[in-house]
């Protein structure tokens, strides 16, 4: 509702979960901007929100929003964005 054009994508089905998971995930941000290419959600079968999950491979439109929240309360959100 907040953002309504906004994408879903996600690589925990491909690299799973874990403590040291944030490098991973920020590698896969810093690719997905270098490639100006959305990732697909790996084993994405079937989706318990009405949202736009990325499904195939797709252009990135504007920024990419990383998240991750960890043990204790730890909580991070990053934008990223090309740079031409």
């Amino acid at each position: 509702e907040v953002c309504p054009q906004a994408a879903v994508s996600s690589i925990a089905g491909a690299c799973g979960e874990s403590l040291a998971i944030g490098g991973v995930r920020t590698a896969a941000s810093v690719a997905a901007c270098a490639s100006d290419e959305m990732f697909p959600t790996a084993g994405l079968t079937e989706p318990s929100a009405p949202l736009d999950h990325v499904r195939e491979p797709r252009p990135l439109r504007g920024a990419l929003l990383q998240h991750g929240a960890g043990t204790g309360g730890v909580d991070v959100a990053l934008l990223w964005r090309a740079c031409e």
